[in-house]
């Protein structure tokens, strides 16, 4: 299974030059807290997102074909080939402690996401698989070398190891931005398996010397392979394996196994320039439980050696391991239900953003992990986005412990349509031959292609709403703490109006409209002159309404703008500054520092649309008296005002606040402590 996929070409994990490429649909793949910018998307089927990975640890493919001239003609050919002079020598000097040899693919079927108030879901229906070989260098080495004179080899069996996975994904994910600084994000995925090989050599030794080669302890290999068919001889040994050439396509689509798994991430925004990121991915499991295949070594096995001769290429060397591979391996006769992994990845990114977000600089690592083994794919990267439309990305990558990789991608969105395409490992230096082109130094290659349709931009705004979404949204509304002492204090000296409310701040005028006996005695002292008397008090006491007319039009008279009315500005103001607005607790009447940022944003609105007006409603909804609520609902709104008119110069004629305790809310049963609002008016 593992040479078929490895032939039809390997379709993996996103690359990682587009981690940092925003303005695309497909950042949330490798880490699910990333959200589109669009408000809505949908992947072109099949075509949506197409992603590629295939490669090892250890070789160039000039290292394995090589270019030769026979009898004057050009010829390309295998290492191992009696023309390939030194072919052998540099394979082997090439090997590290593991040959690893990788390969993934995803072709997404069905792809949409769309935008919910601060959060973001995405929906995927992927054919995916994974496919992870492990050969320890001694193995290559005896097969190349032999039983060199001198030389002994041991090693546990445990480093060989193989598992490969072809299944179907369906993929729901959600990222929800807590704040403006932090974004966490999951998937959950459930794992539809179709097929599986997979290895388990943990108590296998081998040794190898001049004089024998031993295997001993115990392994085996598990399959779940729909047609797949393995016969035995006469006397119990493993004989043909096969596959039913009646089973249709239909038949390799079909469940042979379930599973589940998830994905991880976050984003903090440590800095305005600098972001944050960590996710892990395809962290999960498949149980296989259909058409299912065991073979186990069942006895140790001694071997004398192989003698090859590298300019004698008609010997079938094969045939000399056949009858050791049947003499250690027999077939289970009743397969047991196994479990294989998915091979997880780790991502820990940072960028550094300038000149708007329009240029950014990123530092990736991303570790994959399969069976215990343990591989770091590191990058930097520059990426270029002058524009909504277009964005572009370039990369240097270490993969293995060898610089040697670079990546380039670009994203297009040209109106409803998204297009992308990003490639790791790109290759540059490419050998002659005869027959095709062969990239001299590449050993590896990962790759993402999509076509998306786009819609809802929330980039394509007024000029005015893109200003008040600059604002300030982070600060949550402060939740009153339970009165104090000193508050409760200060709500019992607090005078109130014959109605039992607080009365209303208007334009300063509150001892005229609270102690309206003092005005009273003020002039009475003109007793002698009835008439007169009368006619100088008759302003205040019969006709109070001229009093409060001069401030009214800002509040009653003038028209109440309603939400509906409102621009996106207006809006945006409402919904930020209230957000912003914070007091300190303890007894203490103050606004907290947090607080200025968005009355100051407030007060410039205020000051650039000289004809609106504006009403301020503060409530309080606490276990204390009435009273209470009314006094420190009465003393939050002063305190907005005040800030307004006093410190920003806003004219009082324009800012009236109001009181309004908890305005019946604990007789509707409302939890909420503390909230204010703003009224427009024009």
């Amino acid at each position: 299974m593992a040479g078929a996929m490895w032939a039809s070409g390997a379709l993996a994990q996103d690359a990682s030059t587009a981690y940092f490429m925003k303005w695309s649909t497909l950042q949330h793949y490798q880490n699910p807290a990333f959200q589109p910018t669009n408000k809505f998307y949908i992947g072109m089927p099949a075509l949506g997102s197409f992603n590629l990975k295939a490669g090892n640890n250890c070789f160039n493919l000039t290292d394995i074909v090589k270019n030769v001239n026979v009898n004057g003609e050009k010829q390309t050919v295998l290492f191992f080939d009696k023309n390939a002079k030194g072919g052998i020598q540099n394979f082997l000097d090439n090997l590290k402690d593991n040959l690893n040899i990788y390969e993934e693919y995803r072709i997404s079927l069905i792809d949409f996401g769309f935008k919910l108030n601060r959060g973001y879901v995405t929906f995927n229906l992927s054919n995916r698989s994974d496919v992870h070989v492990s050969v320890p260098r001694a193995i290559p080495t005896l097969a190349f070398e032999g039983m060199s004179e001198g030389k002994t080899y041991n090693f546990d069996a445990d480093e060989l190891s193989l598992n490969a996975t072809l299944y179907t994904e369906v993929a729901a994910g959600y990222s929800q931005k807590i704040n403006d600084k932090l974004t966490v994000g999951g998937k959950l995925k459930y794992l539809y398996g179709h097929a599986n090989v997979m290895s388990d050599f943990s108590d296998m030794k081998i040794t190898g010397s001049e004089d024998e080669w031993r295997i001993s302890g115990d392994g085996s290999i598990y399959a779940s392979i729909p047609g797949l068919e393995i016969t035995e001889d006469e006397k119990g040994k493993i004989d043909k394996i096969d596959f039913n050439d009646d089973l249709k396509a239909d038949d390799y689509a079909k469940s042979n196994g379930n599973g589940f798994a998830v994905d991880l991430g976050g984003t903090y925004q440590i800095l305005p320039q600098l972001q944050l990121s960590a996710s892990l991915t395809d962290l999960g499991f498949i149980r296989w439980s259909k058409n299912l295949h065991q073979i186990d070594k069942v006895r140790d096995f001694r071997y004398n050696g192989v003698t090859y001769d590298i300019n004698d290429d008609t010997t079938k060397y094969w045939e000399e391991y056949q009858d050791m591979l049947e003499d250690m391996f027999e077939q289970k006769k009743k397969a047991k239900s196994y479990t294989s992994l998915l091979t997880a990845k780790v991502n820990l990114g940072a960028e550094y953003s300038v000149w708007e977000d329009r240029l950014g600089f990123g530092v990736l690592s991303k570790t994959y992990i399969n069976q215990g083994y343990l591989d770091e794919d590191f990058r930097i990267s520059a990426n270029f986005r002058p524009f909504k439309t277009i964005s572009l990305s370039a990369s240097y990558g270490m993969f293995d412990g060898a610089w040697n990789s670079i990546g380039l991608g670009m994203n297009l969105n040209a109106g409803p349509v998204n297009l992308y395409w990003m490639i790791d490992h790109t290759p540059l230096h490419f050998a002659e031959s005869k027959d095709y082109a062969i990239p001299s130094k590449a050993r590896f290659l990962q790759a993402s292609l999509g076509l998306n349709f786009i819609f809802g931009d929330p980039n394509k705004k007024k000029k005015e709403e893109e200003k008040m979404n600059e604002l300030n949204e982070s600060q949550p509304v402060l939740v009153e703490e339970e009165p104090s002492k000193k508050e409760e204090e200060l709500a019992r000296n607090t005078p109130l109006s014959p109605d039992n409310k607080p009365p209303r701040h208007i334009e300063e005028v509150k001892p005229v409209v609270e102690e309206p006996k003092q005005e009273v005695a003020e002039v009475k002292p003109v007793v002698e002159e009835p008439k007169q008397e009368v006619a100088e008090v008759k302003p205040v006491e019969e006709e109070p309404k001229q009093e409060v007319a001069e401030v009214k039009p800002v509040v009653e008279e003038r028209k109440k703008i309603e939400d509906s009315q409102m621009t996106a500005e207006e809006k945006a103001m409402k919904t930020n500054t209230l957000k912003g607005i914070a007091y300190l607790g303890n007894g203490l009447m103050g606004l907290k520092e947090s607080s200025y940022a968005s009355l100051d944003k407030l007060a410039y609105f205020m000051q650039q649309h000289p004809e609106y007006g504006l009403n301020i409603k503060s409530y309080n909804n606490t276990e204390a008296k009435e009273e209470f609520n009314y006094a420190i609902s009465r003393e939050h709104a002063r305190l907005i005002a005040d800030y307004l008119t006093v410190v920003k110069g806003i004219s009082s004629d324009r800012v009236s606040w109001e009181g309004m305790g908890s305005d019946n809310a604990k007789a509707k049963k409302q939890t909420w402590k503390q909230k204010t609002e703003l009224e427009f008016y024009k």
